[in-house]
């Protein structure tokens, strides 16, 4: 909304690449000390013996650092909304393997978002298991 298309007039080749370079690197710049409290909606579902599901919470920029590098997007640059009570990240993997990074408002218990590896959306396995944790961990007595 009121955004300008982008148009390559005025600018040259070499100035957006150094951009596009620089970009990723305000996400590690001033984050990483940040800490802060968990919420305890920490979580491990279990189906069957080769099937584990764990939720965890990331509570310090250095946690969010690692996830974006891992998952392949910008969690790193949600340390101060963590830090201020604005937003809650809470990492799923499936079998050790990380799979979808959750962002929660911790007010409303509501997930803002759920994004995979460069930002996909979570996959139908992945939401029928975050739709579990909800209902058990973040609004456990929420009428159905």
């Amino acid at each position: 909304r009121g955004r300008q298309p982008f148009t390559w007039k005025g600018r040259r080749v070499r100035a957006v690449l150094e951009r596009s370079i620089e970009y990723p690197r305000q996400f590690t710049r001033d984050f990483s000390p940040y800490v802060w409290r968990p919420h305890g909606w920490d979580w491990i579902l279990e189906e069957g013996q080769q099937d584990r599901w764990t939720f965890r919470e990331l509570t310090s920029g250095e946690e969010l650092l690692r996830e974006g590098q891992t998952m392949n997007h910008c969690v790193a640059g949600y340390a101060a909304r963590c830090v201020s009570g604005y937003s809650a990240i809470v990492s799923l993997a499936h079998n050790d393997t990380p799979r979808v990074t959750l962002e929660v408002n911790p007010r409303t218990r509501q997930i803002v978002q759920a994004r995979g590896n460069f930002n996909r959306p979570a996959n139908q396995p992945e939401q029928r298991v975050i739709d579990r944790w909800m209902k058990t961990i973040l609004q456990p007595d929420a009428s159905e």
